[in-house]
């Protein structure tokens, strides 16, 4: 999604400041695994007391170390190490580890693997550390966008994938395939996972599922959150997702938290469930059938159509803070408000090409579960997301 520089910038403005919210990084000490070429640490490094990042790959490492010296970051080091003993470097914490980064790395392990490494990661965080999990692709959502750029790729199952991928349209992929399929099944399907498969909930539970914890209970922080629009545009397969996952919320046996509803899986998890009040910005969907002069302009996107157009949005439980994302106009030319009453418009968030010209992050002065948006002929209003808190 990134090169090294964007991945860099993205990690530093809009991830630190978003983990900062859950937890300060000052006096931390982090352990990146699967570090790459260290992007990802030394934005981190900035802020905490110290990075250890850890790969398998030694030409990635010797990237981060010498991006680590054209930086002049000190307080970071990057290590290789074979993947069979790659989990052993928990052994160099052994008072526990405050923040456990898994950055753009799931999607590239075996499902083994993955349960494997949750289970490892939260058995060493100390009792307040965090795992932070960032850019895993969804297997649920319809595109791929990280690997084949063919629809509907990360939802077919290995033995399918492996036969279709000379269809794909990346180039990339189908050379890396066609090597692996030279040297037999074994190796093909081998590079099918390493290239980039997807994840859902479903290895959460699988890994830390326990008396307490779902496997999701301790996810404390997810990616609607308005610090991270700017670097996750909010696309329709994921507002479908979304509201699919509303629809059928009595079907699944736990609550789920958004992440697992949008293309790219962001989440910060702690320990055990219940250390921490969970506030997540959940995806809603319009009634607009008790909206004035509302119309639609492609998928998701709502347009008002005249000055005295009101849109309405009723929501499954009070909250105090919403957010939307708009085209057209600047923040200060819209109104929300409810019970007749208008509201505090805060954080215009400059947005990245191609996506709204603003986020609007509302605070209610009284819980709502009614809110109602007005603005000039024009306007265009692409998503909406609600807070959902669950107290401790």
């Amino acid at each position: 999604m990134y090169d090294w520089h964007d991945r860099y910038v993205v990690t530093r403005d809009r991830f630190v400041p978003w983990i900062e919210q859950t937890k300060p990084l000052a006096g931390c000490d982090v352990l990146e695994f699967g570090c790459g070429t260290g992007s990802v640490g030394l934005a981190l490094a900035q802020s905490a007391r110290s990075v250890y990042g850890i790969d398998i790959e030694d030409g990635s490492v010797s990237v981060a170390r010498r991006k680590q010296t054209e930086l002049k970051i000190e307080n970071a080091q990057f290590h290789a190490a074979p993947g069979e003993d790659i989990l052993r470097v928990v052994d160099k914490f052994p008072d526990g580890i405050d923040v456990f980064m898994l950055y753009a790395v799931l999607e590239h392990m075996t499902t083994q693997e993955r349960i494997d490494v949750l289970r490892v990661a939260r058995e060493h965080l100390k009792p307040d550390g965090i795992i932070v999990i960032c850019e895993s692709p969804n297997r649920l959502t319809w595109g791929d966008y990280h690997t084949s750029n063919m629809p509907f790729n990360l939802q077919l199952p290995p033995d399918m994938a492996t036969r279709f991928y000379p269809l794909t349209p990346r180039e990339f992929y189908t050379d890396a395939m066609n090597k692996a399929r030279d040297q037999g099944p074994d190796a093909l399907a081998e590079a099918l996972v390493r290239l980039g498969r997807g994840v859902s909930h479903h290895e959460f539970v699988l890994a830390l599922a326990n008396d307490t914890d779902s496997g999701v209970d301790s996810i404390v922080a997810a990616n609607y959150d308005p610090l991270l629009l700017p670097a996750r545009l909010v696309m329709r397969d994921e507002l479908h997702l979304g509201r699919f996952f509303a629809a059928n919320a009595g079907s699944f046996p736990m609550f789920i938290p958004p992440c697992f509803m949008r293309y790219y899986i962001d989440c910060i998890m702690t320990k055990s469930p219940g250390l921490r009040e969970r506030r997540f910005m959940m995806p809603w969907l319009w009634e607009t059938a008790t909206s004035q002069g509302i119309g639609y302009t492609r998928w998701d996107t709502l347009t008002f159509l005249g000055n005295d157009s009101v849109l309405a949005c009723r929501l499954p439980a009070a909250t105090r803070r919403a957010v939307f994302g708009i085209e057209g106009l600047a923040s200060d030319q819209y109104m929300a408000f409810t019970n007749g009453l208008q509201q505090r418009l805060e954080r215009h968030l400059p947005p990245f090409a191609g996506q709204p010209t603003a986020y609007l992050d509302i605070h209610f002065e009284q819980p709502s579960d009614t809110i109602f948006m007005q603005a000039p002929a024009g306007c265009n209003v692409s998503f909406m997301g609600y807070e959902h808190v669950i107290p401790i």
